[in-house]
């Protein structure tokens, strides 16, 4: 069945250990990690690792190499590294595939490919092989992947092949898509007082929730600009008695707005401060070029 389901950031611990579960218990499962960037495709991925480590597992890293993803596999489990002529063909593949045979041999394993969206032709089929095999059943495969909701248009069109990989995933035995659901209030709260060493009002939160689209890595950003407020501006604002729209914007950020906005009226100026306050400048150009 073509599902996706949408995975709970506070469940993500229980559902990392139920994938290892498997894994241990012969259970082959593979998992596809899709979402905008900064909504904790990495992090998910990071925290299978850590977790298997823990366990016992042995564990594999791979992305986007010019240097290819077989030779990544081979280089990370210790096997002899092959001559250029085995590089150059199909066994390179076959390779890589016993490398990991053997690897499952000796324990279970945790297989992380990130970044699937960027593979080239063969590494998305080596991938797809794999996936598809019954064997090494002792292992847990987790694979990261893009997926552009509409505010988001992706920087380059992704290759048909991968959209097609991405549509049929799920429909694969022992294989799942997961959606990581956007931060809510209570995980954007934490986050902040985690991030910047202090609370913030609720308000403040709504705020930063709001203008980062819910999305952990907008939202870092974010915290980096309020960051660079003079103290008391940051301090007022986190506490919630003024919004956004009332802090002083730093004289450097406002030199660098009004040269690029001239010719705007005060009112629309005092938008783009807002914004530059907060670090957005595809915002600005866009309202600019709107106005």
């Amino acid at each position: 069945m073509n599902q996706t389901n949408i995975l709970q950031r506070s469940a993500v611990p229980a559902a990392i250990e139920d994938w290892l579960d498997r894994a241990e218990s012969d259970r082959r499962f593979n998992v596809l990690a899709c979402g905008v960037p900064g909504m904790g495709k990495s992090h998910v991925a990071t925290s299978l690792l850590e977790a298997a480590r823990r366990r016992g597992f042995r564990t594999v890293l791979a992305g986007p190499s010019p240097a290819g993803l077989p030779y990544q596999l081979l280089a990370q489990l210790g096997s002899e590294s092959p001559s250029a002529a085995v590089l150059e063909s199909a066994h390179i593949f076959w390779l890589a595939r016993l490398g990991l045979t053997e690897a499952e041999a000796r324990g279970p394993v945790a297989v992380v490919f990130e970044d699937i969206d960027a593979y080239n032709v063969s590494d998305l089929a080596f991938v797809r092989d794999l996936a598809v095999s019954s064997t090494p059943t002792r292992m847990v495969v987790l694979l990261t992947c893009r997926c552009e909701a509409g505010d988001h248009p992706p920087t380059a069109p992704r290759p048909a092949y991968v959209d097609r990989f991405v549509e049929v995933f799920p429909r694969l035995p022992n294989c799942e898509r997961w959606e990581l659901e956007p931060l809510t209030l209570q995980e954007a709260t934490e986050f902040i007082t985690v991030r910047l060493g202090r609370s913030a009002a609720p308000r403040t939160v709504r705020e930063l929730l709001e203008l980062s689209e819910h999305n952990a890595l907008y939202l870092d950003r974010l915290l980096d600009s309020v960051e660079t407020l003079p103290g008391t501006d940051q301090a007022v604002f986190l506490c919630g008695s003024r919004g956004m729209d009332q802090l002083r914007l730093p004289d450097s950020l406002r030199s660098v707005v009004r040269v690029d906005s001239a010719g705007l009226d005060p009112d629309q100026l005092a938008v783009l401060e807002t914004l530059a306050i907060w670090a957005m400048p595809a915002g600005v150009e866009v309202l600019r070029d709107l106005t």
